[in-house]
């Protein structure tokens, strides 16, 4: 069965009532942050590497890539870093602040 009008009325068909108020909490899709936030959080060569056993890092990549502001990225990722340093301490893992972090732009 396909709808005839467009994807908008198609979208709003759902809706209870048509009164009904609604946002959209779509997160812009910011590739390059998306990566640096993989790379730390996620990746095997991270510096976070010898903590993922004891403080999952998921978390926290979900948090950087919800966090990341276009306008200052390496920021909001070295906040996030600082974060997981702190839950790595209190699990006796130390780990390092990653490199981006030490360039000045933090």
């Amino acid at each position: 069965m396909r709808h005839r009008g467009g994807l908008g009325e198609f979208v709003n068909s759902w809706t209870e009532e048509r009164d009904c108020r609604y946002r959209d909490v779509a997160i812009p899709h910011r590739v390059k942050d998306n990566f640096l936030c993989s790379e730390i959080f996620l990746e095997s060569l991270s510096p976070f590497r010898h903590c993922f056993k004891q403080v999952s890092s998921e978390p926290f990549y979900h948090m950087c890539i919800v966090e990341v502001d276009e306008r200052s990225p390496v920021n909001t990722i070295c906040d996030v870093s600082m974060y997981y340093i702190d839950q790595c301490s209190y699990k006796n893992v130390p780990v390092t602040l990653p490199k981006m972090c030490y360039s000045g732009s933090f």
